[in-house]
């Protein structure tokens, strides 16, 4: 057997394809299965290769794309050998739409004139609308095939694409709710968690230039809640699916959402996840936690409410923020996190006058 064709055999393995008996070749259902697998691989380099170009870095952006397109090559020749049979037609149509997710993936320099900029946007705009018809027709018509999981997952990145972000949250809740044990839930928990998020901060920043004071207030609440049902969502995230990629990620996430609804103790609660782990090995997201704690910290300290209706002590939650910040300074000073803080604590009154009680000053009145 050639290293390809044991490759292939383990890989088929993984994806729960059934291999070929000795000097068969793939049946339909293992061809199918290899160009997702191979559509993976591709949009994961394509994903590199977009974050290598917005970081400069265009020689290395190019030879993660040379390296997608032979990806994508492979799937699709896969891809043409089912196409004619109709009993693959829901398997094959997902994987013709999720070729249409990668070219629009594929398409990330806009170009440098208006004119390039505008043929960008309107290539990946084609290809996503392409994709939208092919997986809203097999999702609304075969709800039981086990395609199905796949092609709620990918409908939603594509609405997502289009900043259609109401059906995209509905593609994701569709799929948690229907499909809650598919290996695609718990990216949908957190898809939809990031989908609740940028309506909140649409119906927040909706809220507050409402003229209506009245109304304004009954809106900025109703957004307080929204953010709640987002924590909620992140917690799930990792409660249900501690081993998912993204598990800890969303723990943050939980506590940011708490933050913005107000529900100070909840976020600190939900930080402290990952800031009381005496060495956590993902050291930025380790870095985030701690900057959002001291944000947390700030907050309270900001207050005029009397009393507090949190377990946090106004009067020393300035000086807790300091002290989170002036760490996290010094366990990761290459960190973003730690240039942020630095700038944090030369401008935020409360840090400022922190940092003069920390140097043996008197706080400013």
């Amino acid at each position: 057997m050639t290293i390809f064709g044991a490759i292939l055999l383990l890989m088929l393995s993984l994806l729960g394809a059934e291999p070929p008996s000795a000097g068969q070749p793939l049946t339909d259902d293992q061809r199918l299965a290899a160009a997702d697998y191979h559509f993976e691989c591709a949009g994961k380099l394509l994903a590199q290769a977009k974050d290598a170009f917005q970081s400069g870095k265009k020689d290395l952006s190019a030879g993660f794309v040379v390296q997608g397109d032979e990806q994508i090559a492979k799937g699709q020749h896969l891809l043409d050998i089912v196409q004619h049979d109709p009993g693959q037609w829901i398997g094959t149509s997902y994987l013709r739409a999720y070729l249409e997710i990668l070219l629009a993936q594929r398409a990330f320099d806009p170009g440098k004139t208006e004119t390039e900029r505008t043929k960008h946007e309107s290539l990946k705009k084609s290809h996503l609308l392409a994709g939208r018809t092919v997986l809203t027709g097999i999702v609304a018509g075969f709800p039981a095939d086990p395609w199905i999981p796949k092609a709620l997952l990918k409908l939603g990145t594509i609405h997502e694409g289009l900043e259609e972000i109401n059906l995209a949250c509905k593609a994701y809740s569709d799929l948690t709710f229907h499909y809650p044990n598919s290996e695609q839930a718990a990216e949908g928990w957190f898809r939809l968690g990031k989908g609740l998020m940028t309506k909140n901060k649409a119906s927040e920043r909706s809220a507050e230039g409402n003229p209506d004071p009245a109304r304004r207030a009954a809106d900025l609440a109703a957004a307080q809640e929204a953010w709640v049902m987002a924590a909620k969502t992140f917690t799930r995230v990792k409660s249900d699916f501690p081993n998912f990629a993204q598990a800890d990620k969303a723990v943050v996430l939980s506590g940011l959402c708490y933050m913005r609804a107000k529900r100070f103790d909840e976020a600190l609660l939900s930080l402290a996840v990952i800031t009381d782990q005496g060495d956590f090995p993902d050291r930025d997201l380790w870095a985030e936690a701690m900057y959002w704690t001291a944000e947390v910290y700030l907050k309270v300290a900001a207050t005029t409410l009397k009393p507090a209706p949190w377990k946090i002590d106004p009067a020393t939650a300035g000086n807790k923020a300091y002290k989170v910040m002036k760490k996290l300074i010094e366990a990761f000073p290459e960190s973003v996190w730690s240039k942020y803080s630095r700038g944090r604590i030369a401008q935020d009154p409360i840090l400022v006058d922190a940092e003069r009680i920390a140097s043996g000053g008197r706080k400013h009145d």
